[in-house]
């Protein structure tokens, strides 16, 4: 599907046909275009893009990255996007010039088909391209990151909430560390989207007035917020990690200091017991009717010292 928006004087149109998208190209400019894979001529036969841009647009990339074809600036983002409780990297490609945005996705991005039925009110208030790509990453992106955020930093203050409770848990463990690893992929994505988007910024001032330089800025600036506040909430789940295992170290210790008590206490007891289970037939004591009584006391009595010796010593 293409989706093509351009100005019939005052009033903004559209249309969804390849071919009057491509008369309206280049007839009337439009501001927006937008193409999926099947309309990837588009962008080289009706646009004349770069063919190594088209390249670019045909295959995956490993990470964002910004080029200068002196006219429009060609840009691949990654639009990294909560759905449910995954996180899911989308590309879209961009290109921007003085007076026209065109976008590619090779995939469907959820969020991207109301941004496109809703265009006709944001290009009426946002009549450049620099500000329609702001809303576009706006909605797109920065909010479904900024709700996605707010959600995990919700969800440390449970798991806070559970570690002072002492629920040591391994579903807490798991949750601990499904949280570090989504806010891993956050930051990875956004430290590169800052690079692009700043070298987008930079590229630009060649391209676009003073008046609209500022929305590119500011689209550098909040993916700086929102970076840091990645960074902040995954201080805080490496702390709860580190909090859940100390803890978990501490309950161990607690364990086996139990057993060593218990241990050491019962020895003399087994000690005195495998000495007369020896069966040796000189032990004259067995025959004594205080010999049974005597064994117990003394058990008991060496069990109690050592007892009282480790309360003192702080043991228990």
């Amino acid at each position: 599907m293409i989706r093509a928006f351009y100005f019939e004087g005052e009033s903004l149109a559209s249309v969804d046909d390849p071919a009057a998208a491509a008369l309206a190209w280049k007839e009337k400019r439009p501001l927006w275009v937008h193409a999926e894979p099947e309309e990837l001529y588009f962008l080289s036969d009706v646009c004349g893009f770069h063919p190594l841009a088209i390249e670019e647009c045909e295959r995956e990339t490993p990470v964002p990255k910004v080029e200068d074809f002196g006219a429009y600036l060609f840009a691949e983002l990654h639009l990294p996007i909560c759905i449910g409780d995954r996180l899911e990297v989308y590309e879209l490609d961009i290109f921007i010039g003085r007076d026209f945005l065109v976008t590619y996705a090779r995939q469907e991005i959820p969020g991207f088909s109301p941004l496109l039925g809703n265009c006709k009110n944001i290009a009426k208030r946002l009549p450049s391209p620099p500000r329609l790509l702001r809303a576009i990453l706006n909605q797109t992106v920065f909010q479904n990151l900024w709700e996605l955020l707010e959600d995990l930093d919700d969800r440390m203050d449970a798991i806070e909430e559970q570690l002072s409770g002492w629920n040591l848990s391994q579903s807490v463990f798991r949750r601990i560390t499904a949280t570090n690893g989504v806010l891993g992929r956050i930051k990875k994505t956004l430290i590169f989207h800052q690079r692009l988007l700043e070298e987008l910024a930079d590229e630009a001032r060649e391209l676009f007035s003073a008046e609209n330089m500022p929305y590119l800025l500011d689209l550098v600036d909040r993916n700086y917020r929102i970076l840091s506040e990645a960074d902040y909430i995954q201080q805080r789940a490496e702390t709860l990690y580190q909090t859940f295992v100390d803890s978990r170290d501490y309950q161990s210790n607690e364990i086996m200091k139990v057993l060593t008590v218990v241990a050491t206490v019962t020895l003399p007891a087994v000690l005195i017991a495998s000495i007369y289970g020896m069966n040796f037939k000189h032990m004259p004591e067995l025959e004594q009717w205080w010999g049974y009584p005597a064994a117990l006391a003394v058990m008991l009595i060496i069990g109690i010292l050592l007892f009282i010796y480790m309360k003192r010593k702080k043991w228990l």
